[in-house]
This record gives structure tokens, sequence and C-alpha cells, in this order.
């Protein structure tokens, strides 16, 4: 037994389930805007005249760590940098247009046939040279490159990372962006736990995809310690991402939680998790939160 599972309270399924922003669909589409590429000497000039200031600067340094965020997840983001209210929308809206107008944020959104999204964000050429001229080298080398699949994993994972920080502050603690994402959760009597934590959308190969990151994460972490939370698209991709993790007796031993994609805003991000159980073919299933 983990030391999480020591700290889990089974809970009753309750309440509505919303339908999640990030659902992926084959054909998805994108639309993108992008300003005017401001060069060195130009960028130079905005941050000796302090034309970039803090808070567009944290709004460079969350899109640098995160890669993609939408403008929900940017005001809290700068919320915990400060350690102050969320900036308001029209605040936001005013700071995120004058970097999209001079090239140093790309903003887009996905459409589904008529339906778009929200705006999502990420950094462009301006935005990468700000932050190699005021950062050095943890600046990405390139902006990120546009696979909606991809993009959509993120945007759940990033989504709930930024939560469970806003919620739990001092609790998490060496957070790490990637591709299976990590953080270490302070839990009670000082014991800590290393999660894990990815996502999977409804495509065809989303069960390679699902295994290829278990495996990956087992095989990096076999001597400590993990726990691993997959956030899906509905439960029954939950039921059978757990269906094939049984399959593989390497993955048998793995502490994983599966969470739907709204449950990773919602007032207590660790209240709803779900554990999928062997009995009936991988169709039952048993509800907890975290007592952290």
């Amino acid at each position: 037994m983990t030391i999480l599972k020591k700290n889990l309270q089974i809970r009753k399924s309750s309440g509505e389930i919303k339908k999640s922003p990030f659902l992926y669909r084959e054909g998805l589409t994108w639309k993108e805007q992008r300003g005017k590429r401001s060069g060195m000497l130009a960028i130079k000039k905005m941050i000796i005249s302090h034309q970039i200031d803090t808070l567009e600067t944290y709004i460079l340094e969350g899109l640098c760590k995160y890669r993609f965020l939408g403008g929900y997840m940017l005001r809290k983001y700068i919320s915990i940098r400060e350690n102050k209210p969320e900036l308001g929308r029209d605040a936001f809206r005013k700071r995120i247009r004058w970097l999209v107008e001079n090239g140093f944020v790309r903003q887009f959104e996905f459409f589904d046939g008529t339906n778009g999204s929200s705006f999502i964000y990420a950094l462009d050429e301006s935005g990468v040279r700000f932050l190699h001229m005021s950062k050095g080298e943890t600046a990405p080398d390139e902006i990120a490159e546009m696979k909606p699949e991809q993009v959509l994993n993120d945007l759940v994972c990033n989504q709930f990372l930024i939560s469970l920080q806003s919620q739990y502050g001092s609790c998490v603690r060496d957070v790490e962006v990637g591709e299976e994402s990590s953080f270490i959760l302070m839990l009670p009597e000082d014991k800590m736990v290393e999660a894990y934590v990815f996502a999977v959308r409804d495509s065809d190969h989303y069960r390679k995809y699902f295994l290829r990151h278990l495996r990956k994460i087992n095989e990096e972490s076999q001597d400590k310690d993990r726990t691993v939370f997959v956030f899906c698209e509905t439960e029954y991709q939950a039921m059978q991402c757990a269906k094939y993790k049984g399959g593989d007796v390497s993955l048998c031993d793995m502490d994983v939680y599966y969470m739907l994609d709204t449950f990773g805003v919602s007032k207590d991000v660790l209240g709803r998790m779900i554990a999928i159980l062997p009995g009936g073919d991988y169709t039952e299933k048993q509800m907890f939160c975290l007592d952290v």
C-alpha cells in the first residue's frame, strides 16, 4: 500500500458531470492570430523603458512553463505568483491583446464544425526572444508546435496543476511540466508522495498512448512511492484504460487513479478521484477524495 492510499476516503458519486471543453474529435481545426514580430533592438528598448512590466512578464513565464493555457488559467497562475486575488478579465484582456499584437503571444481557438473554443494562448517568437534576453537558458529555443490532440492533453493537465497549487499551496512542491507532468504532494505527518499526471483523448490510438506513458513512468520511478493521475474524457474511457493496464503484468503494482476533465477545475481537485476495480471486467468503480 502506498502512502497516498492511507489518506484516501471513500466518497459517494454525486452531482452532474459537466461537459469538458477539451474533447478531441477527428477533423478538429484551429484559427490562429499572430501579431507583428518585434526584433531584438525593439525588445531591448521595451525592457529598458519598462514597457513590458511584471504582470506581462508573468504571463510570458506562465506560457513558457506550461506551453498552452487559457485565459482563466493564466489569471489563476498570475494570482499564485503575486499571492493576490485574480486579475480582472478586462485588465487581463488589455494586457494579453498588447502581447498578441506585438508578437509575444499567439492566440488561437479550436473549431469543431461551427463551434469555436475559448481563446488559448502560447508563446510567440517575440516572447521567446524576450525570455532569452531576460531569463537566459530557462526560455525555450522555439515556439511550441500545434498538434491539436497534444495541446488538449496539455490544457487538461495544466488546468489541474494550476488549480492544485491554488487550492493546496505549500502542500504541492516541485511541479515539473511535460508529457508526463509530476509534482510532490505533502501529506499529513510530513509524509510525501511523488505524483504524475497525464491525459488521454478519445482518439483512435489512445490505448497505445496511455500504455506508453504509463510504462515510461513505471520505468523511471520503480524504486519510488509514486501515484499516477490520468484524465479521461469519459468514465467508459477510464474503464478501458484500467483494462489495458490490467493486461500488462509489469504495471499491476502501479497506483493509478482516473479523473474526468472537469474535476480538474472543481472546488476540490483531489475530491473526485476514481479507482476502477477489476470486477465485472473493469466496469466497477470507487470514488475517493484525498485527505491532505
